[in-house]
């Protein structure tokens, strides 16, 4: 049982879709902060190493959910009923159980994982490469799993797979959500939005597609600020979020210090900024810590290798007639996890998801104007 860690839970021209045609424009990049202006044409990279130790209560929940499917397979075997004849060679459901099931044991091991994650960014183009490992419960041991890509473009997201064999781009996925996905992350892979915001300097107030009027201030200090999403949130956002609370730290320019996110079934994630690093003339997180509290606890720290500006252009390359799932009717509905499979089309890579991929402007370089800076506390 292979169990994965960080599933933690444009410009658009005209599309078609059977015959059917949406013309969308997405807004101009615009900021919340200096910070985001600076990162928005920066490339990141974080080496994220963990240590992962399971209760026995998650164990015990596991091996509950295989001992019911495996009885339930064996029921419907028997089932004459159907039509069905059992085998005449049948293996006794002790022995089955006795190899799928996981040893409570491993609740005494801690298993260390190593992460890197791959941030390029430039103007309303996003590209995230995250290598990561997983636990492999039966054997008890650390494995690789495959790299997970993801490319985000102002209200898109397209999750890249790959043929584990030659390396080669075998499919994608490719969704569209009713705002800027910066703050929403990827609904088909490992990019979260609490990662965009503590590796890649997107703001805290864009978490969950919200907007800096949704969060409230709850204290205020001579060292920082500190938010939190309220839980009886009347905005109009279209996703649910989790309870969420962040600090800002005034002495670096209000740069994150603390991102704390509170989910209905107790487990609790915190990521704190150990320290930081001047990147031009702007303050960033330069190693910071992930606890995780819930069935799993984890305990783990990320430190950043590099930060540097973007080579342009950023662009993503997919060969023509690739395999695409497009779930782009669908909407933000995506995003909820739950969504009209009717609306979801197989198709292929060609010219009119080629259009999708045009900037919706010039590089921030090459732009005659840019935001001003902000006016936040300096140290």
């Amino acid at each position: 049982m292979l169990i994965g860690l960080l599933s933690l839970n444009l410009s658009i021209s005209v599309i078609l879709w059977s015959g059917v045609s949406f013309e969308r424009t997405a807004p101009q990049p615009s900021y919340y902060d200096t910070r985001e202006r600076v990162a928005a044409v920066m490339s990141f990279e974080w080496a994220h190493s963990l240590q992962v130790r399971y209760s026995v209560e998650r164990i015990r929940e596991l091996n509950d959910f295989v001992t019911r499917y495996v009885l339930d397979l064996a029921e419907r075997a028997n089932d004459t009923s159907q039509g069905i004849v059992p085998s005449e060679e049948t293996i006794p459901i002790e022995d089955v159980l006795s190899k799928v099931l996981i040893d409570e044991s491993i609740s005494n091991m801690v298993f260390d994982l190593s992460y890197h994650y791959t941030i390029k960014r430039a103007s309303d183009r996003t590209y995230v490469y995250i290598q990561e490992q997983g636990i492999d419960l039966d054997d008890a041991k650390v494995v690789d799993v495959p790299a997970k890509e993801s490319y985000l473009q102002n209200d898109l997201v397209i999750e890249i797979y790959r043929d584990t064999t030659n390396g080669q781009i075998s499919g994608v996925h490719i969704a569209q959500a009713d705002t800027d996905v910066l703050g929403l992350g990827s609904p088909f892979g490992a990019l979260t939005p609490e990662l965009l915001v503590v590796y890649a300097g997107v703001s805290p107030f864009r978490l969950y597609g919200r907007k800096p009027e949704d969060w409230r201030l709850v204290s205020v200090s001579p060292e920082e600020w500190v938010f939190e999403l309220p839980r009886e949130s009347g905005d109009n956002s279209s996703f649910q979020a989790p309870h969420i609370r962040f600090h800002l730290d005034r002495r670096y320019q209000d740069a994150l210090s603390r991102l704390e996110v509170r989910y209905e079934d107790g487990t609790i994630y915190t990521w704190r900024v150990l320290k930081y690093r001047r990147i031009g003339s702007v303050w960033f997180p330069a190693e910071v810590e992930w606890i995780v509290k819930g069935d799993e606890a984890i305990q783990s720290k990320a430190i950043l290798l590099s930060a540097r500006p973007t080579d342009l252009p950023l662009k993503l390359e997919i060969p023509k007639d690739t395999r695409v799932t497009d779930y782009r009717r669908c909407g933000s509905e995506v995003w909820t996890g739950i969504w009209d499979e009717d609306k979801v089309q197989s198709t292929k890579w060609g010219e009119e998801f080629e259009k999708l991929l045009q900037p919706s402007s010039p590089p921030l370089r090459q732009r005659s104007k840019e935001p001003p800076a902000s006016s936040n506390p300096k140290r």
